[in-house]
């Protein structure tokens, strides 16, 4: 489309206005250059297109605004000069390069936000994490003190009756004395013997030994 030519539609109040726009876009080959507010209602429309567009434009648009309000003014610039063309044209893309100022400052906000929100979330898998580790460690250590203590309270009910047991008493027991007691007694005298004295059963033998072998065992430390 050839944009040499201005058409001006001046009018009182904003409906006339629209409505000679409205005629005067769909009659010629024409564009909306403008729509500028004055004062006291008056309103300017500011069209361009190829000078019979624009003239055939403004025509029509005279007699719809004549139709239902007031036409103040009209008029047709052929071929115009291009500063004042600039003088229309660069208002219009100042504003176009501040609205993408505008979007670009509102997309930088938006990453930024999406930054922040991402780097919180990384924050608080890192934390949830970090409070996993620590609460896995301390269950494993929790398991190995209940371990530690069943441990020794087995230790303890296996071999803590050492010290209820001399190394002369026990090679004094007679056979019978010998039977009249339980295996695991038995097992603590030999481990008595074990380390006080002597014994012919290991360690291991004397923990699976069965009730004769260590009483047998025992009688041949007299």
């Amino acid at each position: 489309m050839n944009k040499s030519t201005l058409g001006f539609l001046e009018t009182y109040g904003f409906v006339a206005a629209v409505e000679g726009l409205d005629v005067a876009l769909k009659s010629a080959d024409v564009e909306l250059v403008s729509c500028e507010f004055i004062s006291s209602g008056i309103v300017t429309v500011i069209i361009t297109g190829d000078v019979s567009s624009v003239k055939a434009a403004v025509e029509a648009a005279c007699i719809a605004i004549d139709r239902i309000g007031t036409l103040r003014s009209a008029n047709v610039i052929a071929r115009t000069d291009d500063q004042v063309l600039d003088m229309f044209y660069k208002d219009h893309n100042n504003q176009i390069e501040d609205l993408g100022k505008e979007n670009i400052h509102v997309v930088s906000k938006v990453q930024n936000v999406t930054e922040s929100i991402n780097k919180s979330k990384e924050t608080d898998d890192l934390q949830i994490n970090d409070l996993e580790k620590t609460e896995k460690q301390e269950n494993t250590e929790e398991v190995i003190k209940k371990e530690i203590v069943i441990k020794e309270d087995i230790e303890n009910k296996d071999g803590g009756l050492n010290q209820g047991f001399e190394v002369e008493e026990i090679i004094k027991m007679s056979e019978k004395q010998l039977e009249a007691l339980k295996v695991q007694e038995l097992r603590t005298m030999a481990r008595v013997l074990k380390e006080n004295h002597k014994f012919s059963l290991t360690k291991k033998q004397i923990k699976f030994s069965k009730k004769d072998e260590l009483i047998k065992a025992i009688l041949n430390e007299k």
